[in-house]
């Protein structure tokens, strides 16, 4: 096994000894004759559907196989991505690799759109006074089609028919697809698309959707999901397209998680997903094992599975965000906080006992004043906002807010005394308008009062310094400022206030 690095960016790997059938014909030949196929491209691997949450990427896997009796060229073929400007030619220098993985980042996707990535082959040896950039269309080229989606992932090509359907005959088992989460933010899964592939008189076979956390080794670990018992389609001898099946139940894959998204068979007919050909199938992709409770997993490539399922898990990423001041913090002549701090804000239920929904924590931008925060547990409803910070008092949003599982929700409390519930917020400039929580709440009992006080003055007394719960006009030091507008504060009996 052997692994190089060209610019950081492309990586070859040596995949002698891999063995499986070849059931496709020789779809690229590198040479200075027809006649003899040098370097062929087996297959492209990428994913089918790659959604543009954050701009998630996706990597090209170009499969080589070097004939044994070809000569020492250096060679080079291109990757092209229609649509997008991508284009980028990769030299394969002289070695005596039998099998080649080379494996291509594609830039981040930013917007919704279909394309076609294709791989050509750049004849002759580019070392060589004949070598020409053309292509020749019948050996020389390869593509896999790329949909950029909204939300949703899939392996299959959609460009491509599905060849057949697959699962176990005469036994119970699971099989899924790994896909990883590159977003910065823990996403949910909230549904899953299905497709079947069965004959004319088949289907009505039991089965489950399942997903799976990762165990840490690149394979399936905890059950996070097991859906009800489901039943597949009639047969129609050809691909059955169903209505992607809702998660009722919260299935949250943390920033750069892995998961794994497939079916389990819970008799012993065959389902029948759909799937396509992939010759060989690529690996620590797709996975299976041989009971409908089994934790031993396989990986298709180690058995010569040569199937790439049709599965497609749906995504969201619910964001609240939040535009908030701390009255202490807050510096007028600059309009801007004295430091970026934490927040933790709260989504609680409209009705009493206002019980926690989801909570998320993230620092306040000193500049904007607001900060997106990830909230992927709550269902879609109305929710009082909650916000509490470590020397202000916590403050909650006026009304119920609408919130949309897998939307963006956006909420201010520096707009208007009215925002907060009570109006409980200061104002602290004219103009622009700005309105903060009040500050000095400093043993989070709900209220500023003398303990605060007693609190802050012991720390100024030594000259404290640093991050100190104490600091409430944070700026490093307690001192005079903060036992002041601590003292102001207690004056009018600032306070909690909720529903």
């Amino acid at each position: 096994f052997s692994l190089f690095i060209f610019a950081g960016l492309i990586y070859i790997i040596n995949l002698s000894g891999f063995t499986s059938e070849q059931i496709n014909k020789d779809q690229t030949k590198f040479s200075t004759s027809r006649g003899t196929a040098d370097i062929e491209i087996k297959v492209l691997y990428a994913k089918g559907n790659v959604p543009i949450k954050k701009g998630m990427p996706d990597t090209l896997g170009i499969y080589l196989v070097r004939s044994p009796s070809a000569p020492d060229l250096s060679l080079r073929i291109r990757v092209r991505i229609f649509d997008t400007g991508f284009e980028t030619n990769i030299d394969l220098f002289p070695c005596n690799f039998i099998d080649t993985l080379l494996l291509v980042p594609i830039p981040v996707k930013t917007t919704v759109q279909d394309n076609r990535i294709v791989v050509e082959a750049l004849p002759g040896s580019k070392d060589q006074p004949h070598y020409q950039d053309m292509i020749d269309s019948v050996y020389d080229s390869n593509e896999y089609c790329q949909n950029i989606t909204y939300d949703t992932y899939n392996y299959a090509d959609p460009c491509v028919p599905d060849t057949a359907g697959f699962g176990f005959t005469g036994r119970k088992g699971n099989f899924v697809a790994g896909f990883t989460n590159n977003d910065s933010l823990p996403v949910l899964v909230n549904s899953v698309g299905r497709k079947f592939f069965d004959s004319v008189g088949g289907g009505g076979y039991p089965y489950n959707i399942v997903i799976y956390g990762d165990n840490g080794f690149g394979k399936p670990g905890a059950l996070l999901y097991k859906s009800a018992n489901l039943t597949t389609p009639a047969g129609t001898g050809s691909t059955v397209t169903l209505s992607p099946y809702p998660v009722d139940s919260v299935v949250t894959i943390a920033a750069g998680g892995r998961f794994y998204v497939g079916y389990r068979q819970i008799s012993n007919s065959n389902i029948k997903a759909a799937y396509q050909n992939e010759v060989p199938v690529r690996t620590k992709s797709f996975f299976f094992n041989l009971s409908d409770t089994g934790t031993v997993w396989f990986d298709f490539s180690d058995s010569l599975k040569n199937y790439r399922p049709d599965i497609s898990p749906v995504i969201s990423n619910s964001e609240m965000k939040l535009t908030y001041i701390m009255q202490g913090f807050y510096n007028s002549a600059a309009d801007k906080l004295n430091m970026k701090d934490t927040l933790t804000v709260f989504l609680r239920n409209s009705s009493s006992p206002f019980a926690i929904m989801d909570s998320a924590k993230g620092k306040i931008d000193s500049v904007g004043f607001d900060k997106i925060f990830p909230m992927n547990k709550a269902a879609t409803g109305s929710y009082y906002i909650a916000v509490k910070h470590r020397n202000t008092i916590e403050t909650w949003s006026k009304l119920p807010v609408s919130f949309t599982n897998g939307g963006k929700t956006a909420y201010s409390f520096i707009t208007a005394a009215a925002q907060a519930y009570g109006n409980n917020t200061t104002l602290v400039k004219a103009s622009p308008v700005r309105y903060a929580a009040y500050s000095g709440d400093v043993n989070q009992d709900g209220i500023v009062d003398a303990s605060d006080l007693i609190n802050i003055n012991n720390d100024a007394v030594l000259f404290t310094t640093g991050y100190k719960v104490t600091d409430i006009t944070g700026n490093n030091v307690t001192d005079l400022s903060d036992i002041v507008l601590c003292m102001n504060n207690s004056s009018i009996f600032v306070s909690k206030i909720t529903p």
